[in-house]
């Protein structure tokens, strides 16, 4: 249902927009802040060595409140990779702006897998920024395959189908396809396999324990609401009937976008994934009932 309201949405942002105008500066519909304000978030962030050591040590200090006496490898993977992931933003809104523009039709595929591999590896070498921050880790006395081997595989999926999906995201990506992908963003992933006393064993796997990952970026503005079980209710109003869906149990969808360059080009496909929260807008059995709100929660 989330999935369906996100694209009605998309539907009627896309009637609602004129065609682009070539070699013309793209017109902003209803603006919020000044001129000044649009104008730096056009602004596109340097990728030069310097550049990048200097916004890994400000995320070092100023996010992670850390210095070179406490630092670590895991520590210094999440400041590449969160200054990697502002110039993946840069170049999503872009790809964003371009589809808008020309009015572009997309592929929507759908799939309770994405396997998508180590992102940080991917995105660097997609990006052709590699070298670059090989360069600026080895200025700060890091290396980048210390860095790269710290990432954990996102648990979006296990299998050759959740493969097959993250190959398509990838392909589409590659030649500018306008694209996404939508899943479910699983808390506790599919599941890890450990041989104990010769045999296998299935755990959970808590992938999201250091929070919001690469290349995963929270969309709080994107949430709806969804409705498990009820009823429905006729009402006449004005001498016309209305349906009205009452009861149930509710959920809210929160999305979170997972962003995914093409190699050689500036283009971004995007993976929609949706987590469950519960929802707190009245009364919910899901609200209550701590048993059946982790199925969803899960």
């Amino acid at each position: 249902m989330a999935l369906a309201k996100e694209l009605a949405s998309k539907r009627k942002s896309a009637q609602a927009s004129e065609p682009a105008v070539a070699k013309q500066a793209p017109v902003v519909g209803s603006q919020i802040g000044s001129t000044q304000f649009h104008s730096l978030l056009q602004q596109e962030i340097s990728v030069t060595s310097n550049t990048v050591s200097e916004q890994i040590v400000n995320y070092i200090k100023y996010s992670l409140c850390r210095d070179s006496t406490n630092i670590d490898v895991f520590g210094m993977y999440m400041a590449s990779s969160s200054t990697l992931r502002n110039k993946l933003i840069d170049n999503w809104m872009k790809t964003q702006q371009v589809q808008q523009e020309t009015r572009a039709k997309s592929v929507n595929y759908l799939s309770l897998e994405f396997l998508m591999g180590r992102a940080l590896t991917n995105s660097l070498y997609n990006m052709e920024v590699g070298q670059t921050y090989a360069e600026s880790l080895r200025d700060l006395g890091f290396k980048l395959e210390d860095i790269q081997s710290e990432e954990q595989d996102a648990a979006l999926g296990n299998g050759g189908l959740g493969r097959l999906a993250a190959c398509f995201i990838d392909s589409l990506a590659c030649m500018n396809i306008p694209a996404w992908g939508y899943g479910l963003r699983y808390n506790y992933g599919m599941f890890k396999q450990h041989i104990e006393n010769g045999y296998q064993t299935e755990s959970p796997d808590y992938w999201l324990k250091h929070g919001c990952p690469f290349p995963l970026v929270e969309r709080l503005d994107r949430e709806y609401v969804i409705r498990f079980g009820g009823w429905t209710e006729m009402e006449t109003v004005n001498g016309k009937m209305h349906f009205k869906w009452t009861g149930g149990s509710m959920v809210k969808a929160v999305a979170y976008d997972c962003l995914c360059p093409g190699h050689h080009t500036q283009n971004v496909a995007n993976i929609r994934l949706w987590s469950a929260r519960p929802y707190s807008g009245g009364p919910s059995k899901c609200f209550f009932e701590l048993g059946r709100r982790m199925k969803f929660i899960i």
